[in-house]
Formats: C-alpha cells, structure tokens, sequence
C-alpha cells in the first residue's frame, strides 16, 4: 500500500470532484448534476470522503445525513452510499482505511449494501440482517385486471407539491402515535428536501386514496417504463396498491417496483423470479442501539438511501 491521503470532497475543485465522478460511475450519468443535492451537503456538516494516492482518487465514500429517533431523543445518523476502490488499488487495504475514516464521522451507521461490501462492514463489526427485499411485478405481461376493482374516481393523483408533502407528514406523524423505540425520522424538513429538491421531482406523483398515500417515480430504463414505490403509508397487499397498478397498466407502465419486509408482506406477493435480496447493515458502539434498530427499523422504502435512482 502506497501512502495515501483521506480528504473531504469539499476541499477538491469541483472539477477534479465531476472528473472523477465521470470516471468512477459511469453507469450514473446525473451525479456530476446532482450530487449535491444527492449527499445532502450542508445538512449537519456531513460529507462523503475521498481517498487520494499519488494526487489521484482512487477511492470514495458517499452519505447521505438524516436523523434517527430514539425513544424521546434526535440522533444524527448517516446512510453509507457510493462506496468506490480503483480495481487497480483493490485488495491493498485502501478500503478498510476509507471504511475506517467513514465511520468516525458519525456515531450511528446504516446502509443498504451488497455481498461485496457486507464482507467489508463485518470485518468493522457491523450487524446485518436480509430481511428487505426488492420486489419487481411486470404488470404489463400479466392479468392483473381480475383482481382489481373498478377505477376509481377516488384515486386521486398529484405532481409533487408542497401541501400534499405536509398533509403526507400529518398522515405520518398520526401514525406514529404508538412509537416505536426507534425509526428513521421523515418530518417535513427530510420530504421537502427529498422530493421538493429532487432534481427528477417532474417523474414523481402522489396517489392519494382515502387518506392514504402513494409515491410513484417513473422513469424509462432500457425501453420499459417502469415505477418504483418511493414511499406508502400502507402494506404492499393494500388497496392503494392494487388500485396504483390499474392506473399502470391503463398507463402502459410494465414494471412496479417497490421494496418490502419479509416479516410484513403478503407472502402469495413473493413470487421467487421477480425478488432481489437487499443487505440492511448497522454499527453503533452502543450495543443496546444495535438491538432496537434490528427489532424496530422494519420500513425501508425506495424513498431512503440511494436504491432508487442507482437503479
């Protein structure tokens, strides 16, 4: 291993920073234009890290900041994002060493990762758990009309405004009278800066139907057009659900996507072919904390972490 240097991303130009964007992820094409808003810069001062050997980056550790309610008290957390090693400086430590650094940013760590990067958190002491999953159903191939009712006219649909997040919020927070030790705060503040400042906000609506609500991303991948579930107020086998997927199919979107809870689905939902297991890991030096975020935590949606526009 070479010596190297740990810096934030605020103290590099922003066109080392986008040229080196360009070459890390190809695959993601927005992130030179929105990776501001994407890390949340400014929000508690948190930002992502860059790992730099011989005046180059060669390795990155993204966040994103949010908060996390224990029992009575705010807690700042970060979701760990865009985790990147040059193939050519893999295997030499590099990773461990940015890991490391990452993690001594804030107390509380949680991310939504793959094999790969589950091996390296476990060598940190992470725990894990596998119980989320991405379900996708391709609505366009099968007959899902039988099991459907009638639309609705009581469905109701909205771009992305500001009164329709508060009144998302009301909903929420009635919701939450009978708290749980803890969960992931979504307050008016996260939604505004999540979808009012996202930069696809014009591909996202709001399905609204008796008081509960639906967000829908929809974008076009590979010739399918395709929605992912950012966010509901109800179980994946409810009523808003089914009549979302009539609107889809009369709207010739082929694909739903939305992630679930092994423990809380309908399993006749978990068809085999169509579900991809997401690692959910977390790292605290508080072992009691560890422990009410795996018996608490149980409602990650598309809407937290990165999982929807990585896609």
């Amino acid at each position: 291993m070479k010596k190297f240097e740990i810096r934030k991303i605020s103290e590099l130009s922003e066109e080392t920073l986008k040229n080196f964007y360009s070459r890390a992820f190809k695959f993601d094409t927005e992130i030179n234009e929105n990776y501001r808003w994407r890390y949340r810069i400014g929000y508690k001062n948190f930002e992502p890290l860059v790992l730099i050997v011989d005046n180059k980056i060669v390795g990155h550790a993204g966040l994103i900041p949010i908060s996390i309610r224990v029992k009575e008290k705010i807690e700042d957390a970060i979701w760990f994002t865009d985790f990147y090693v040059n193939s050519n400086s893999r295997s030499l430590g590099y990773g461990q060493a940015l890991t490391d650094a990452w993690m001594k940013i804030c107390p509380l760590q949680i991310t939504l990762c793959n094999e790969d990067s589950l091996k390296i958190f476990k060598k940190f002491k992470w725990k894990s758990n596998s119980n989320y999953y991405r379900q996708i159903k391709p609505i366009k191939y099968l007959n899902f009309l039988s099991l459907f009712k009638k639309p609705n006219k009581n469905l109701q649909i909205s771009p992305i405004l500001e009164k329709k997040i508060i009144d998302l919020v009301k909903k929420i927070e009635k919701n939450s009278l009978n708290k749980k030790d803890v969960e992931i705060v979504r307050n008016e503040e996260w939604f505004k800066w999540r979808l009012l400042e996202c930069p696809y906000k014009k591909d996202i609506l709001i399905f609204e139907y008796e008081n509960e609500y639906l967000l829908g991303h929809i974008y076009n991948k590979e010739n399918f057009k395709r929605m992912n579930v950012l966010f509901s107020t109800k179980k994946s086998n409810s009523e808003i659900y089914k009549l979302v997927t009539l609107w889809s199919l009369k709207n010739k979107i082929d694909y739903i996507s939305f992630v679930d809870n092994k423990n809380k689905t309908n399993k006749l939902l978990k068809l085999p072919y169509l579900t991809k297991k997401i690692n959910f890991a977390y790292f605290s030096k508080n072992d009691l904390l560890l422990n009410k975020i795996e018996q608490n935590i149980d409602d990650i949606q598309y809407i937290d972490s990165d999982i929807d526009y990585i896609n």
